[in-house]
């Protein structure tokens, strides 16, 4: 009886042993699948940098010190009158090649500036996105800093232009809107009559406020939601010039968007790559239609004795940050 009460007791230490080396070697197997699979996403990534970087190496125009990164979301709020709708229409493509959601969020009517419980809620509109996939996200908005959520995850870019560039192409796009408005009949006039054909000299002349004190744009949306954003001061140019080096990846130039584009295409590859060579295929219908030239008494005016010499600071710091060579002469 004591020998088949060992002999069965000794079978069940067996098959306790032998099951405990069955799953060990399935955990070691998981461990393994798992290890492979990150393995190859990192090889695959490391494939598509070399690519990118190949490319690069054979375009001797383009000065890029970034290396490659691969967030799982990129956020351009764009600033508007700065080829914000080419890009979008741009990112829209990419979307479709890349394999990543493009979300562009427009609502008639709505500000750029988000108070903290629309920053929250944003937040969580973001993640809901991204649940399962790369997504970029697109809207006329300030920037919002995810860090004072503990959230990391996204990264920012953007595109800015010359600051009196950008005023006259906003100054006109006011009173006649663009050509793709123009073309489909559904042009909206912002502004009096009696003041719909002034040209920028004449309103500079009259000391019109339009002039004297341009709207307050770039700085804002690259600074972000607080107040001191908002105040035409140096501060907030400081804000912003931070922002761009802490919290952007790329704060691109217009005058030079094929190369800002070359620089894109390296740093953000899962998003970007390709885009040089799509943006020959944008049809380019969101120009400002009827500007008129300016004079360069106008334009130094402008640069020189308004709120537009604080955007110039800002402007020159984020064209300093990737220089290029490449440029491209039509502006938006």
């Amino acid at each position: 009886m004591c020998f088949r009460s060992l002999l069965h007791r000794r079978k069940e230490i067996f098959l306790v042993v032998l099951l405990f080396f069955l799953l060990h070697v399935m955990l070691d197997d998981s461990e393994f699948s798992e290890f492979e699979r990150n393995t190859n996403d990192e090889k695959s990534h490391q494939e598509k940098d070399q690519k990118t970087k190949s490319k690069l190496e054979a375009r001797n125009d383009l000065n890029v010190t970034s290396e490659a990164i691969h967030p799982k979301v990129v956020v351009y709020n764009r600033v508007p009158k700065c080829g914000s709708q080419t890009m979008s229409m741009l990112v829209n493509q990419l979307s479709r090649k890349n394999g990543f959601l493009s979300k562009a969020v427009f609502e008639a009517g709505e500000t750029p500036d988000r108070t903290t419980t629309q920053q929250k809620a944003f937040m969580g509109e973001l993640k809901g996105y991204a649940k399962d996939q790369k997504v970029m996200y697109t809207r006329h908005q300030y920037f919002i800093d995810f860090d004072q959520f503990e959230w990391a995850d996204p990264v920012y870019i953007n595109l800015i232009r010359d600051p009196v560039d950008r005023f006259a192409s906003f100054y006109y796009f006011s009173r006649f809107g663009n050509k793709r408005a123009q073309d489909a009949g559904r042009t909206k006039q912002q502004v009096p009559s009696n003041i719909l054909n002034e040209n920028i000299d004449d309103c500079i002349t009259r000391r019109r406020t339009e002039c004297t004190e341009p709207i307050w744009h770039t700085v804002p949306y690259i600074c972000g939601n607080d107040k001191s954003c908002l105040q035409r001061h140096e501060s907030a140019v400081q804000q912003a010039k931070q922002n761009i080096d802490s919290k952007y990846v790329v704060v691109g130039i217009l005058e030079e968007l094929k190369g800002t584009l070359g620089v894109l295409e390296h740093v953000l590859p899962d998003f970007f790559e390709g885009a040089v060579n799509h943006l020959t295929e944008i049809r380019n219908d969101t120009y400002t239609v009827k500007k008129k030239a300016m004079t360069d008494a106008a334009r130094e005016y402008l640069a020189n004795e308004t709120a537009l010499k604080l955007e110039y600071d800002l402007y020159n710091h984020a064209k300093g940050k990737h220089p290029v060579i490449l440029k491209n002469n039509q502006l938006f």
